[in-house]
């Protein structure tokens, strides 16, 4: 079979090195009679790509997405990766069967187009990759094993028969991928966008958790966002509204769709603590304001809730009900879990985004993430994301005029624009900056850049950026001895296959410090690369491959 057409719809190849041209068998096709009768009336719900003996061939991923699941173990019959990638159509479940997961390659972790996921194990003659792809609403659907849900074949448990694949969710993959183009190759329409921020203001909320009240936490993360959206909208071309809705026992429209951030800012500043939780009633008056939108408009909810919603519509309500209605309408419902795990339905949370169609969930323990949740959707939302760079939940010591280099990304060709957020938890300013793979740092004066600082994140943009490595580094211009979490996160517009090279943070005497800023570009290439392999090998160390 030939991967060109479903390549024409923007799906990477899932086994590159063999080339265009990959080798399948009837008897391995998706529901194939002769695998039926071969296999005592099992069901193939999958086709099987055939690889060669003798050499090491990892599965890549089609497109961008999210993995949902990972099985490592002895037996390759087993071992699978599972992805959540986006399509014209909505969501759906990649199976990678057969496939030993790779360092790094966990539930909750997204994934690039054309990224490795991890080695082909042997399973059966010929060796093969597993493909499959299961378009049910929701993760826990898709995994309940009563109905039938097998990672290959489809036996309901307690059962011996065999269920038509195609009655619960199944579709054979090369006629989904070559009738179905991949999201992020879609044109993109993000020069305009309308976000309705969905607020939980119920009792919990007036809570004390980590260092501050929660409600104070959210109000301050919100008008971050909203700054951040202010700065977007100095993007020739680009308009960017904003809606807020509160919801407690019940829900109410507190601001309708505005460009008028000031507007918006007391909005959110007016915000307080008051009863239940009914957040049905939320996304009800979430939707209908977006309803009234005309036009090409990217629209958008960004949902976010410390609890379990307690009042009017069902859960089941509420996925049938305005979670339909906004997948029906192309509105991405975006959901953010703030608090204590125990006290969110996250599961619930996961649901709703993953059933409107093209929404993310994130989870945040403090406000400083709960920000960073809220950019880490946006740049999805826009663009194509590349791997965030952070200090990884150390407090790394800053001082005056020093940078801290964060590490490369690499940029490929005909991007119409590159965004970097920087974020930071200290009090005090951080300055971004970026270095173009001619060696030039991005000021004021750069050709179509646009930047942005201000007391909690820093923000670039940049029109028709050059392709290539680009240096990301921050630079403390007020002191924060007592040191400082950081995040950047990046994305290119409209998208294409783009990665990062994060840099590790040292621990020295229970202070966390970054790479002196002094060292070249092509030393943080190579520092980044000899961490990457340190941790593959002690990975392959651990699994016993060494």
């Amino acid at each position: 079979m030939s991967w060109q057409t479903a390549e024409n719809n923007g799906w990477s190849n899932p086994l590159p090195m063999l080339g265009e041209t990959l080798t399948t068998s009837t008897n391995y096709d998706f529901n194939s009679q002769t695998y039926t009768s071969n296999h005592d009336g099992l069901r193939h719900a999958g086709i099987d790509l055939v690889v060669p003996d003798g050499i090491a061939i990892s599965a890549h991923a089609i497109s961008n997405g999210e993995v949902v699941h990972v099985v490592r173990g002895a037996d390759p019959r087993e071992m699978v990766v599972i992805v959540q990638h986006q399509g014209a159509r909505g969501s759906f479940y990649c199976v990678y069967g057969h496939v030993y997961a790779a360092a790094g390659i966990e539930e909750h972790v997204d994934v690039a187009a054309g990224q490795a996921l991890g080695a082909i194990r042997t399973s059966g003659t010929p060796r093969h990759l597993h493909l499959g792809i299961n378009t049910s609403s929701s993760l826990t659907t898709f995994k309940n094993p009563a109905i039938g849900r097998g990672w290959g074949t489809t036996v309901p448990v307690g059962t011996s028969a065999a269920v038509n694949p195609s009655s619960i969710g199944w579709v054979d993959p090369v006629e989904h991928l070559e009738g179905v183009q991949c999201a992020t190759s879609l044109p993109s329409t993000s020069n305009q966008t309308a976000t309705v921020l969905v607020m939980d203001v119920s009792g919990s909320m007036g809570w004390s958790w980590q260092g501050g009240v929660k409600i104070e936490s959210a109000k301050e993360a919100a008008l971050s966002f909203l700054e951040l959206l202010e700065q977007e909208n100095r993007v020739q071309g680009t308009e960017h509204w904003v809606a807020v809705v509160g919801f407690s026992a019940d829900a109410h429209l507190l601001l309708p769709l505005t460009n008028d951030y000031n507007r918006a800012r007391q909005t959110i500043i007016s915000l307080h603590a008051t009863s239940a939780t009914n957040l049905g009633a939320g996304l009800t008056v979430g939707l209908q304001e977006l309803s009234k939108l005309e036009g090409q408009a990217q629209r958008y909810m960004t949902v976010l809730s410390d609890g379990e919603t307690n009042r009017g519509l069902s859960r089941n309500e509420i996925l049938n009900g305005p979670v339909a209605q906004a997948r029906s309408a192309g509105i991405c419902i975006n959901t953010v879990a703030f608090g204590d795990r125990g006290d969110i339905d996250e599961e619930f949370l996961r649901r709703i985004a993953a059933m409107s169609g093209c929404g993310r969930y994130e989870y945040a323990s403090s406000g400083f993430e709960l920000f960073s949740a809220y950019v880490k959707i946006r740049h999805h939302s826009l663009g194509q994301v590349i791997s965030g760079l952070s200090s990884h939940g150390h407090e790394v010591i800053a001082v005056p005029g020093q940078g801290v280099p964060l590490g490369v990304i690499s940029i490929p060709s005909g991007q119409r624009e590159l965004h970097v957020t920087l974020g930071w938890s200290a009090d005090g300013r951080m300055q971004l900056v970026l270095t173009d793979p001619r060696g030039r740092q991005v000021g004021t004066s750069y050709p179509g850049a646009i930047i942005y600082s201000s007391g909690s994140f820093a923000q670039a943009s940049i029109a028709s950026p050059l392709s290539g490595i680009w240096r990301v580094d921050a630079q403390a211009v007020s002191s924060m001895l007592s040191g400082t979490e950081y995040f950047a996160i990046a994305s290119t517009r409209p998208g294409g296959i783009a990665f990062s090279l994060p840099l590790p943070v040292f621990e020295v005497g229970g202070f966390s410090f970054a790479l002196p800023d002094w060292l070249p570009t092509w030393a943080l290439v190579g520092i980044s690369l000899a961490c990457i392999a340190i941790a593959a090998w002690q990975w392959l160390s651990q699994a016993g491959f060494l």
